[in-house]
């Protein structure tokens, strides 16, 4: 009973630690996009529209892939997509 138990909670935290790796690069995009703000003379609400609408890593580069949608009012607008690009370390490789 106490094995079980202990294999139970030790897969718990496994899978904790895992869901925090997989939001660490999430949260990259989300700051990523806020220095954009000031670079490109954006305000917030320019960006608050921003839709995640794909994301994936790659199996070759482990880089992490994140694209979003602008929307206005809860609409996505046609095309206008900006997308960002996390290498494994964090650093952020590219952004459009």
């Amino acid at each position: 009973m106490k094995r079980n138990l202990l294999i139970a909670v030790l897969a718990l935290f496994c899978f904790q630690s895992f869901t925090a790796i997989a939001q660490k690069p999430h949260n990259l995009t989300n700051q990523h996009l806020n220095l954009l703000t000031r670079y490109y003379d954006l305000s917030i609400q320019d960006i608050a529209g921003a839709v995640l609408s794909h994301k994936h890593i790659s199996r070759t580069s482990g880089v992490y892939h994140f694209y979003y949608n602008q929307s206005y009012q809860g609409i996505q607008i046609h095309q206008a997509v900006a997308d960002i690009h996390i290498l494994p370390d964090g650093k952020v490789l590219s952004h459009h």
